[in-house]
């Protein structure tokens, strides 16, 4: 009986062994696969590299050095056109208070004639009115003014 049982042992001994060496090969095969794919994966990586993104980067970088070149040519007329702006800004800002202040003198001036014109008609008004209300006027006394004056 101890047979039977060893050679079951030795049986199930030579599958464990038998699927040991499978497992093995199993795994060689894969970690081949594997490293085959990684290095094509790289040659492909490396080549996509070179043919694109190493002609993109060169690109961009000239298209950054033509950038630089171009806001350095345009600093300084960006400086002048501020300059000019500020300064128009200056002059613009003193010719309206010139203006203000020529207004201010022109409403003095236009008050100023308009009260002189008020008293001349005011006066003249007054003068009217005395002339046409005087009683010493020969119409209304029958005496003719040089008789007023001499006696």
């Amino acid at each position: 009986m101890d047979i039977p049982q060893l050679d079951t042992t030795n049986i199930f001994l030579g599958i464990l062994a038998g699927l040991a060496v499978i497992q093995m090969v199993g795994l060689i095969v894969a970690l081949l696969w594997v490293r085959s794919s990684v290095s094509r994966m790289t040659r492909t990586v490396q080549d996509l590299d070179s043919r694109y993104v190493q002609p993109l980067v060169g690109e961009v970088r000239q298209l950054v050095k033509q950038t630089q070149h171009a806001v350095a040519e345009l600093q300084p007329i960006v400086t002048g056109a501020k300059n000019l702006v500020g300064g128009v800004e200056t002059r613009t800002k003193r010719a309206m208070m010139a203006v203000d202040a020529v207004g201010e003198q022109v409403d003095t001036l236009v008050h100023s004639g308009l009260q002189h014109v008020r008293a001349i008609e005011h006066g003249f008004r007054r003068g009217v009115e005395a002339l046409v209300n005087s009683p010493n006027d020969h119409r209304f006394n029958g005496r003719d003014r040089r008789d007023d004056a001499r006696g």
